[in-house]
């Protein structure tokens, strides 16, 4: 078992940490010291506890002013390996909050990988390794990440639209989180200029982006608030002279889904209620009407419109008689307050 007395000493170990600190910007930091074969986690933090407290007393009140020691959520932990002497930063994730817009009914929400090919191009996926023409995690995320100068990016939404659906209104929360980053003040107004003039009307950052947390992740992710949608229907017949009401009398409904046809293999096989808050019809022509509806989160909207040979009860179809398809969707507003934005 190490002793205390073969740890390295602080000023063997204190060039590289100040190195360290030299290249991550943070304002919290932890000291922690591995020591192999030293017994329990206890025994070993007892055993680095002479080391990790000298260097954090002077690191913090000498060379260090104005960052912190923090046992709980430092932005930086500096590890030390007591058998050999090297230094590793472990910097926390960053997180940023904000709302996008997505504009084209060509992108996707988030990177839509061809798991068939792993991404490496095939047939299926026209040699592409991906089935859309790039995704709002993307045309936000990259900046951000090369912003922060981290390693990598991970795209967190309060849901997500199909690629044919556009997100309009206010925008729907996201929260980017960058892993290493060695920035986090970030010029959080240019970027989301810059965001939105590289982005060529595919996508935009919707208002300011905000500092997040990992929290706000897991909250943001099981966010229940509800959309509206609006979507132009065409029907296979002429609507009935009462179109408008019956599409009305949806108002309150509750619905039953099963698993839709177009998701089941990626979707376990289940029967969803959903609430149907709003439900009306300005109609256009014999066959068409614009649909603006307000449902609960995870109402599947284009099968609520053509029932899905049944499997979701009751819908527009069956309130109408007449068979009814989308023929153009978007989302109106989430109707959802992000934590950040309190």
């Amino acid at each position: 078992m190490m002793r205390p007395e073969q740890l390295p000493a602080p000023e063997d170990v204190l060039p590289r940490i100040l190195a360290i600190g030299e290249e991550y910007e943070f304002a919290s930091f932890l000291i922690g010291v591995r020591m192999e074969g030293a017994g329990s986690h206890e025994e070993c933090s007892r055993a680095g506890r002479p080391l990790k407290e000298a260097l954090g007393a002077m690191l913090e009140r000498r060379l260090w002013p104005g960052r912190t020691v923090d046992f709980r959520r430092p932005e930086l932990q500096i590890h030390i390996d007591a058998a050999t002497g090297a230094v590793a930063a472990v910097p926390a994730p960053l997180f940023i909050g904000g709302r996008y817009v997505k504009l084209a009914r060509t992108i996707s929400s988030t990177h839509w990988h061809h798991f068939g090919c792993g991404g490496r191009g095939c047939p299926v996926c026209s040699f592409r390794g991906h089935f859309a023409e790039g995704s709002v995690g993307e045309l936000i995320g990259r900046p951000l990440q090369a912003a922060a100068d981290g390693g990598k990016y991970y795209f967190h939404g309060a849901g997500r639209e199909d690629i044919d659906v556009r997100m309009l209104g206010t925008g729907r929360p996201f929260i980017v989180e960058i892993a290493a980053p060695r920035r986090r003040s970030l010029p959080y107004e240019r970027l989301a200029a810059e965001i939105n003039a590289a982005a060529r009307n595919l996508a935009a950052v919707a208002g300011p982006l905000r500092p997040a947390t990992a929290a706000m992740v897991t909250a943001i992710k099981e966010a229940a608030g509800e959309k509206t949608y609006l979507a132009t229907v065409t029907a296979a017949r002429p609507l009935p002279a009462d179109a408008a009401a019956r599409v009305g009398a949806l108002t309150g409904a509750v619905v039953a889904q099963e698993t839709p046809h177009r998701v089941r293999h990626r979707r376990a096989e289940l029967v969803r209620t959903r609430a149907i808050a709003e439900s009306f019809a300005t109609v256009l022509d014999a066959r068409s009407f614009i649909w603006q509806v307000r449902a609960g989160a995870g109402t599947y909207i284009k099968e609520l419109a053509s029932g899905d040979g049944g499997r979701t009860r009751p819908s527009l179809t069956e309130a109408l008689g007449v068979p009814v398809v989308i023929a153009d969707l978007d989302v109106a507003a989430v109707h959802y307050r992000a934590p950040w934005e309190y």
